[in-house]
């Protein structure tokens, strides 16, 4: 169980590091290329995309049992 908050509790930072990772890389393109803001803001942009994926792959069975399939229903 505590093998669990583990895994959970990196996920949150994992998708803030995706997020300045590639604002990073894209503030650095706009440095070299002369193009400010433009590769930031797509940078940050992938970076919410590519986090949000991950999120998803990380928790596929959480979206499932929120739908509420009735097959728990109290007889």
């Amino acid at each position: 169980m505590a093998s669990s908050y583990g895994s959970h509790a990196t996920v949150g930072l994992q998708f803030a590091l995706t997020i300045v990772g590639m604002g990073a890389l894209g503030l650095w393109l706009d440095s070299e290329l002369d193009t400010s803001p433009w590769f930031l803001i797509t940078g940050a942009c992938l970076g919410m995309v590519g986090g949000f994926l991950s999120l998803l792959k990380k928790f596929p069975a959480s979206s499932e049992t929120s739908k509420g399939d009735g097959s728990h229903t109290d007889s």
